[in-house]
């Protein structure tokens, strides 16, 4: 995976919504004139390429990215207190989220 992909930096669409669709609804949503640029001209972070690298993840490993990453990368090294998902927003270590202010 590269910066150079082409694609939007983020998509936006329902995002701030009560029930956002899953992450990997992107794949489908996305069509060959997404692309902001042709591949390989210009170095430009996207969400989007982290967003479909999940799902790409899911689709190899057979099982929900989240529960993928944490056997295969934050157990092994022993990342006991990290998580790709949220196990309990009330955690004292947990990042607290800020929108508008508050």
């Amino acid at each position: 995976m590269t910066d150079h992909s082409g694609l939007p930096r983020d998509y936006l669409v329902g995002m701030w919504s009560a029930n956002p669709e899953p992450f990997t609804a992107l794949a489908s949503r996305l069509r060959p004139d997404s692309a902001v640029y042709p591949p390989n001209l210009l170095f430009s972070y996207s969400n989007l390429g982290v967003s479909l690298l999940g799902h790409a993840v899911q689709n190899v490993s057979g099982q929900p990215f989240a529960s993928y990453l944490e056997s295969a990368v934050l157990q092994p090294m022993g990342m006991t207190h990290s998580s790709f998902s949220v196990r309990s927003p009330d955690l004292p270590q947990m990042s607290k989220g800020y929108r508008e202010g508050g």
